[in-house]
């Protein structure tokens, strides 16, 4: 697993649920929609992780006529995940509008996503943004002294769990994995910070290490990875080695040279794959693409600035 982009996912996740609920409030009424935290969450992803992010971004001309309005690329050393993603946001009255009809074809969003990740060789996904009272089955849990409990507010699901029909997020929640699961499995909801000094070139500066532990809770009171129904996702050691693990294998492919290109775009061959993608993205009127390296995402059992317990 990469404790370091879990981490943004967890804290990201925290902060769109968090964000969203206070955007409900009668005396705030702030247009928190669907774009907004999508590219806010975007930004968010790339700063904290500049050497490994890649994000590409066009115009909105139009609707996408795939029913995606973006694409991920998880890019590990030997396999690469990659999805085409719809974001739905659930509305302030707990409605979730599955059901859209695309202008331009009259068709439903919904199968075209899955009609055209399926013909692209990927996987779709719906990721659902929502708020803490507006869930039941990934609800945070009471932190001991000295943590404190993450909500999920970003949740993501197979799109072939989620019927057209779908008006309530109890509806399919159980089928929903948190989206920093895809990091980091189990587990990982609560962060410590400390502050200690480092010497460096003759000056005493304070570093803060933020340390992530699993909940100090019973067996089986947290949800984990196996606990829901839904979309079994590669994590980032399924996509970096041969695992134990059976997991949904759409969407996932053998690393090639060209995904790897696709993080070196100031390379003869990265140019050429980014010329190849705006063209194309731009033509399905997909209009986002993030690509993530996890090939040193793996890590030890134990790292100096890391504790678990």
């Amino acid at each position: 697993m990469n404790l370091d982009i879990a981490a943004t996912f967890l804290v990201l996740g925290d902060a769109t649920s968090r964000n969203l609920e206070f955007s409900h409030r009668d005396d705030v009424r702030v247009s928190y929609g669907e774009e907004t935290i999508t590219e806010a969450n975007i930004l968010e992803i790339r700063r904290r992780h500049q050497d490994i992010v890649r994000v590409r971004t066009f115009p909105k001309h139009l609707e996408a006529r795939t029913g995606a309005d973006w694409e991920w690329h998880i890019i590990g050393l030997r396999r690469t995940l990659k999805m085409r993603v719809q974001a739905k946001r659930l509305q302030c009255n707990d409605v979730l509008k599955i059901s859209h009809k695309v202008r331009s074809s009259g068709e439903q969003q919904r199968d075209l996503l899955i009609a055209g990740a399926h013909a692209a060789g990927m996987k779709a996904v719906y990721c659902i943004y929502c708020t803490e009272p507006q869930r039941k089955f990934w609800k945070a849990f009471h932190a001991p002294p000295g943590y404190r409990s993450f909500q999920t507010g970003c949740l993501l699901a197979d799109a072939t769990h989620v019927l057209p029909t779908t008006r309530k997020l109890e509806e399919i929640e159980e089928k929903c994995k948190p989206w920093h699961h895809l990091f980091a499995p189990a587990g990982l909801m609560q962060e410590e910070l400390e502050f200690f000094p480092v010497q460096e070139g003759g000056f005493v500066k304070l570093r803060r290490i933020r340390l992530l532990q699993v909940p100090l809770v019973e067996a089986g009171e947290v949800p984990q990875a196996a606990d829901a129904s839904g979309w079994n996702a590669p994590t980032v050691d399924d996509l970096n080695a041969d695992t134990e693990r059976e997991f949904d294998p759409a969407g996932v492919e053998a690393t090639t040279e060209r995904d790897l290109a696709r993080l070196q775009p100031d390379t003869d061959d990265g140019l050429e794959v980014a010329r190849y993608d705006s063209d194309h993205l731009r033509d399905l009127g997909i209009y986002r693409m993030i690509v993530i390296d996890v090939r040193g995402g793996s890590v030890p059992e134990e790292r100096d600035e890391w504790r678990w317990r």
